[in-house]
């Protein structure tokens, strides 16, 4: 058992009281003993963050009559701001939304489509005026005419996976990077604030049947990713946007990080180290949470090597990933409920991470999923009530600290709280 403030969240998992003692910096004492709390910050805090809903009204889509990921039914056709679906799901606790800047935005002049930007926008200002105005972006794909070998929105289509066409990687003309930035100016033009970061890509090692894209199949994937990043961390700062950090690589599991930036090690990442154009443009590392292989140690140490924060950007329970799950339990949303908490402690204990994201706030189905914490009309998942206690008690800037302490009813052999030794 760590020495960590932090660890004792098996002892208050069911209450969510918790997460108050998980980043509790009050030293006690008490007639048996005393806790002595560090003055130095083992990990600080920064933020909750959450992927509020689909906000798409522009369907079909896509040239194939196919329809987009999205729905129009988060977004009220009346402007107003303030519906029980808006309302139940900001009232959550979260300070960051996770959006997605969906490709059918460019158009194949490399001009964007208003509509769908309209929606962006409208997405955005519902969230600022229930007072959430920081975000971040993720892409699902590159637009369709950017890829290889289909020219199409999906990871995976027909059996063959889909990655960017290098031409739109190379520096030469119009790139994946200039449509980002393109997206950025056009929100800034309108008004708004730029967002806090933005990743070229989610999951970029899942052959998605949806939206997505692969970068790792081949070495000159990989350098298509890194030659990205190095031109978008250009044109923001030469567009103002400085302050928009990159993050990524943004795969499904935590070991996924050296598929793009190299073989880890207490020196860092290899490809990382090599290409230092790329390491000063990489401003965080992202990455998601469903799996995890490798040595978290040597992964831990790598990323602490650069002193750049860790995102953990998304996560939410899935029947039957790592046997967790009760099935047959006869309450999956308690069951839910439990995993959830308990992987984003360990997320936070574990991988030391600064800002931790559910996937998804809300769904318009008429039946509640493992994936959602609202669906239908306002109807609430039992997560919704953990992760609300939680997100409004714990609040960005919270720190963790190491304890020691001489307080027997405190120790970790099954009969207290904290190892009886610093």
């Amino acid at each position: 058992m760590r020495r960590h403030a932090f660890e004792i969240r098996s002892k208050f998992m069911t209450t969510c009281l918790f997460g108050m003692a998980l980043f509790s910096s009050i030293q006690a004492s008490h007639a048996d003993g005393t806790i002595n709390i560090t003055s130095n910050n083992a990990q600080e805090f920064k933020g909750w963050g959450l992927f509020p809903a689909p906000y798409d009204r522009q369907t079909p889509t896509y040239n194939d009559g196919s329809v987009g990921w999205g729905d129009a039914t988060w977004l009220p056709s009346s402007g107003t701001t303030s519906t029980p679906v808006i309302d139940t799901v900001t009232d959550l606790g979260f300070d960051i939304a996770r959006v997605y800047m969906t490709p059918t935005i460019a158009k194949t002049d490399n001009t964007l489509d208003a509509a769908r930007m309209q929606d962006l926008k409208d997405h955005l200002t519902v969230l600022k005026n229930k007072g959430i105005s920081k975000y971040m972006f993720s892409n699902w794909t590159p637009p369709a005419h950017m890829k290889l070998p289909d020219r199409v929105r999906y990871g995976i289509y027909q059996g063959r996976r889909q990655y960017l066409d290098p031409a739109y990687a190379d520096g030469t003309g119009y790139d994946y990077a200039d449509f980002m930035v393109a997206v950025l100016n056009n929100l800034k033009n309108s008004g708004f604030t730029a967002p806090m970061a933005i990743s070229i890509q989610n999951e970029p090692d899942v052959a998605h049947g949806y939206d997505g894209c692969i970068w790792g199949d081949n070495d000159s994937q990989k350098q298509s990713y890194r030659n990205v990043v190095k031109q978008l961390r250009s044109k923001l700062n030469a567009n103002g946007f400085s302050s928009v950090a990159i993050i990524g690589p943004e795969h499904a599991g935590l070991a996924g990080i050296e598929e793009i930036l190299g073989t880890a090690s207490s020196s860092g990442f290899s490809q990382m180290n090599s290409d230092t154009t790329f390491r000063d443009a990489l401003g965080g590392f992202a990455f998601h949470t469903y799996y995890t292989a490798g040595n978290i140690n040597v992964l831990n140490n790598a990323m602490a090597f650069y002193g750049k924060d860790r995102w953990m950007t998304e996560y939410s329970t899935n029947s039957g990933i790592r046997g967790e799950l009760r099935t047959d339990s006869g309450n999956a949303q308690l069951d839910w409920a439990f995993n959830n908490v308990r992987r984003m402690a360990g997320d936070i204990v574990d991988f030391k991470v600064n800002y931790w994201f559910f996937w998804r706030g809300w769904h318009s189905s008429g039946q509640g999923y493992e994936q959602d914490l609202v669906y239908d009309g306002p109807n609430k998942m039992k997560s919704y009530y953990v992760f609300q206690k939680l997100w409004k008690t714990v609040r960005p800037g919270w720190r963790v600290k190491k304890v020691s302490d001489t307080e027997p009813d405190l120790r970790s052999d099954n009969q207290g709280l904290f190892d009886n030794n610093s």
